[in-house]
């Protein structure tokens, strides 16, 4: 709950008119679209078996079917700049003032398939400093490697969030929340 309460809170921070976009169809797909209904949320999905339910499902999300290329887990270690720029950022993701991001895709939970190198990129390239991002599955090598070069050490503040069950024990997953800050711009306003 603390996780949902967290982008919950970001997502209606920005309201009315929040721009959320969001890397991964799931069964929470309707409640992030719920939440900012007046506002503006995308999808992003390269898995189709996900893009076809979700379309069968709940027509009335926005989704953009993206491609991953040949990036997998295994490929996405160490960091190569040069390689990430092969892959552009999606048209879709341009020319939006994002201003909460939330990376839970692809799945990336064993080597072979893709990781979530290229979303936590293309977030990187198209976030503001206001933008809120989140990134889960930040207990993950690949997702703390890219989030930290990425992420935190370009922004100055961020907090782990862990996955509270049983009882309200904390699991071994978490969640990265990368905290926007106002532009020099909006506090001069």
């Amino acid at each position: 709950l603390g996780q949902i309460y967290a982008i919950g809170s970001a997502i209606r921070a920005a309201a009315p008119g929040g721009n959320v976009l969001i890397f991964g169809i799931g069964h929470d797909s309707e409640l992030w679209n719920n939440i900012n209904h007046d506002g503006n949320t995308l999808f992003l999905e390269s898995d189709p078996v996900w893009v076809e339910k979700a379309r069968t499902q709940t027509s009335h999300l926005k989704i953009e079917k993206v491609s991953y290329g040949d990036r997998t887990v295994a490929n996405s270690l160490p960091i190569n700049v040069e390689e990430l720029n092969a892959h552009p950022v999606p048209a879709c993701m341009q020319d939006v003032r994002w201003d909460v991001i939330i990376i839970d895709a692809p799945m990336g939970y064993k080597s072979s398939v893709p990781g979530r190198s290229l979303p936590i990129y293309w977030s990187s390239r198209v976030a503001r400093a206001e933008t809120q991002i989140f990134l889960d599955d930040y207990h993950r090598k690949l997702e703390k490697t890219y989030g930290d070069h990425f992420f935190r050490s370009r922004r100055p503040w961020s907090v782990v969030v862990p996955r509270i069950i049983d009882a309200g024990r904390p699991t071994e997953t978490s969640l990265l929340w990368v905290f926007g800050i106002e532009s020099a711009a909006q506090e001069a306003a």
